[in-house]
């Protein structure tokens, strides 16, 4: 509180604090984690290779599979043209 027509000097006081820490040995310790996660990219990454490859194996398949239905519907449209020439003979030589 101020005291009219005293001057009191100032009491604040100031402390400051610093810290600093630096690794200066870790054992080797931050180039096995960075080896132990080179190894764990490598290991994803052929993992979604391989899981590329078998999916682009299934798409070759029903692709081919497709292919294979599709002839056999022709296949089948032809035979089914035969035997419907056929029965028409048949019947003509009946009549």
């Amino acid at each position: 509180m101020p005291i009219p027509g005293v001057k009191v000097a100032s009491k604040n006081q100031y402390k400051f604090y610093g810290e600093l820490n630096q690794t200066l040995y870790d054992g080797g310790n931050i180039r096995n984690q960075k080896g132990i996660q080179t190894a764990v990219s490598a290991i994803d990454e052929n993992k979604l290779n391989v899981d590329l490859f078998a999916m682009k194996d299934r798409v070759i398949q029903l692709f081919f599979g497709l292919l294979i239905l599709d002839e056999q519907l022709k296949q089948n449209s032809l035979l089914q043209s035969d035997i419907t020439a056929a029965l028409n003979e048949t019947s003509a030589s009946v009549k």
